[in-house]
């Protein structure tokens, strides 16, 4: 059982350092490209900039672009990769303004600014909440999970990828409104979530879906 939840639909978009940088020397690109994913490999992120290699490759004067995963601390370490590499083209970062709209109202001070400190090329793909159980679990639909939920509250755990960004906030809203006590399994990332839930290690997880 699948059930489309969540507040917020993630806008994969593809970012360069922006600065002023001209080509008209060389034709672009001469060397491989780097595409930097602030997820581990496997995640729902990682997986499209996967697909995107494949679709550009003849696109790119016959240089590889290659996928280079730095995840941790929401993205943040990959953003500020990105803001502090050569504003020349050939550093990319695919992600989603999550460093920004997510850590912004946690964060006094942030190291990058998604605004400010880069320029978006393309909206790709959107992702949408989604809250999925193990295949056999007792819960056929959402109204099961929540019924039982609070007819036994704190009895059922939950996971999700990551640390508090947007599973985590789609998630908790989730709770909120279903007015239901359950506990926290994080996991470091989206596949092993993902494995936790299929697993049955725990009772429904929160993730992104296509």
């Amino acid at each position: 059982m699948r059930g489309k939840i969540g507040i917020s639909i993630l806008v994969i978009i593809c970012l360069i350092a922006s600065a002023a940088y001209s080509f008209a020397e060389e034709k672009f690109p001469t060397r491989p490209v780097y595409m930097v994913v602030g997820h581990k490999p496997g995640g729902s992120t990682d997986v499209s900039a996967r697909a995107l290699v494949v679709s550009l490759g003849e696109y790119l004067n016959n240089q590889p672009l290659v996928v280079v995963n730095k995840p941790g601390a929401q993205q943040m370490l990959a953003f500020k990769f990105v803001a502090t590499s050569k504003p020349d083209g050939y550093t990319l970062i695919m992600g989603w303004g999550g460093p920004d709209t997510v850590f912004r109202a946690h964060v006094a001070r942030m190291p990058v600014d998604v605004f400010k400190d880069f320029k978006p090329v393309i909206g790709l793909t959107t992702f949408s909440g989604c809250l999925a159980v193990p295949a056999n679990s007792r819960f056929k639909n959402l109204n099961d999970l929540v019924s039982y939920a609070r007819e036994h509250p704190g009895e059922l755990n939950w996971t999700y990828p990551g640390g508090k960004g947007a599973h985590y906030i789609n998630g908790r809203d989730f709770i909120r409104t279903s007015k239901i006590d359950v506990a926290e399994v994080p996991y470091s990332g989206g596949v092993a979530a993902r494995n936790a839930v299929a697993g049955g290690h725990v009772d429904y997880g929160v993730f992104a879906t296509f």
